[in-house]
């Protein structure tokens, strides 16, 4: 494999994420922050291959800048174009930004990638506006422990606890949110279907109970390239629901939601 080719291969390219669901869980991510983003300036970190940032600039956003370190996935990122897009190449821990310059901030799946998270998150801080909004999401160590997922790409992962506590260094108002929360899913099924919530049903009934719904692992497979569906950001399998920090329901990301702080930490 060329090493262009293993560099897109570490970023989701979405014509080839579509039959296994892995764009939709990608952009819904991008459809919670669009609830933030319209009029507003907003800096899209590691923004990869672009579809991201162009989802948040076509849904109203004043301008949005997609900044990541892979010429190669800016390169490809050139395929969308709107007047109220750009994409810069840059290095998160030492962004080409005024201090002050946005008003959100979207830095979704990059903290895991970096050695240097303090630098990293005091730099989000410094480009964003007093009370501007930053929104991050990485993958929850405890669910990768579970499921067995290695990333060799990852410096780290974060167990719940451990995320929020670094985030809250550097940002006031942490709001805690979780994706692909698969037993809140089920108490969700579970309701619905009319089911005592003391009944603790087998494996294969929690599988069928979420395939009734429509949220079950597979329903993925089974939408066209052109059907995906953006509503499952909000309530289907991909949904991103506020969660509290004990984290019972055991989400596979985790996402902070806060706003700056007027006097950054020292590193």
């Amino acid at each position: 494999m060329r090493k262009a080719d293993r560099i897109i291969d570490e970023r989701l390219v979405p014509e080839r994420s579509l039959a296994d669901g892995l764009f939709q869980e990608h952009i819904s991510r991008y459809v919670f922050a669009s609830q933030f983003t319209k009029n507003k300036l907003v800096l899209d970190i590691a923004c990869g291959t672009g579809y991201g940032s162009y989802y948040l600039a076509e849904q109203g956003a004043t301008l949005v800048v997609g900044s990541d370190a892979s010429a190669v996935a800016l390169n490809y990122a050139k395929k969308f174009k709107l007047q109220n897009l750009l994409f810069t190449l840059s290095n998160a821990l030492k962004m080409p930004y005024r201090d002050d310059s946005f008003d959100v901030i979207v830095s979704y799946e990059t903290i895991e990638h970096l050695g240097q998270d303090g630098t990293f998150l005091s730099e989000c801080a410094r480009v964003l506006k007093t009370d501007g909004l930053f929104l991050c999401s990485t993958p929850n160590k405890a669910m990768s422990i579970a499921l067995g997922i290695n990333n060799p790409h990852h410096v780290r992962e974060y167990y719940p606890k451990d995320f929020f506590d670094i985030i809250s260094r550097y940002f006031d108002e942490v709001q805690s949110f979780g994706q692909k929360n698969r037993n809140l899913l089920l108490i969700k099924a579970l309701r619905l279907c009319g089911v005592p919530a003391r009944w603790i049903p087998s494996r294969r009934t929690k599988r069928n109970l979420l395939m009734r719904l429509g949220i079950g692992k597979d329903i993925g497979a089974k939408r066209g390239s052109n059907n995906v569906n953006f509503a499952d950001a909000l309530f289907g399998e991909y949904a991103v629901t506020s969660c509290s920090r004990n984290f019972i329901i055991s989400p596979s990301y985790l996402i902070a939601a806060c706003r700056k702080r007027f006097k950054l930490p020292a590193r």
